[in-house]
């Protein structure tokens, strides 16, 4: 029959109902519960609630803290714990964090892969063991989104550069530098290195 799909299509559909099953499971996981403990999570909450008291000049924060004028790395995960924090308590902005983690790195990961192989669906799967690394358990969110956000610039530089025009590349590759040195200065020097050499 013509609506009929060929036997890749299936297998297609079926790799990636597959992948999106595991990373549901995943997801599940951390929003099951009340609490997803981590060591350093409840010190980025903190964090994240002291950067809006600054940002609200509240008498008693202002008091005691100000702000770094340096452009120093590791304000990414502060300023996104910030803005869920206007909207939920501190232990959905961990699990929340989590999420975003768990679901960026799973995509950004398959994303890379598919600009490096067409053949990317059992490596894709690959990732999921890494979801739950020591990194996260002792809640390095900056370093975990780091690692998302490299994947994600080098997938963006293999797919996107042969086709788009030089200013485009710049000004796309400026933003997610940028983001991605705010996050993690290792991922930052790495990402730049690895794109330069590709380049060369």
């Amino acid at each position: 029959m013509n609506n009929e799909l060929s036997a890749p299509a299936w297998q297609q559909r079926l790799w990636n109902a597959l992948f999106f099953c595991i990373l549901f499971l995943y997801c599940a996981v951390v929003a099951e519960g009340r609490f997803f403990p981590t060591v350093d999570g409840p010190v980025h909450t903190y964090n994240a609630r002291l950067f809006g008291d600054l940002m609200a000049l509240d008498v008693h924060a202002t008091s005691f803290f100000h702000f770094n004028d340096a452009p120093v790395p590791y304000w990414t995960s502060t300023v996104l714990m910030w803005l869920f924090g206007t909207l939920f308590g501190p232990a959905e902005v961990e699990r929340i964090m989590v999420l975003l983690i768990v679901i960026a790195t799973a995509l950004s990961y398959r994303w890379f892969l598919r600009a490096v192989s067409v053949e990317s669906n059992i490596g894709s799967l690959l990732i999921y063991p890494f979801l739950w690394a020591v990194p996260l358990q002792l809640g390095f969110f900056n370093y975990c989104l780091g690692f998302a956000l490299l994947f994600f610039t080098l997938g963006w530089w293999l797919h996107r550069m042969p086709s788009q025009r030089m200013d485009r590349v710049v000004l796309q590759g400026s933003v997610l530098f940028m983001v991605l040195f705010f996050t993690h200065l290792m991922f930052f020097v790495l990402g730049l290195a690895l794109i330069t050499g590709h380049a060369v």
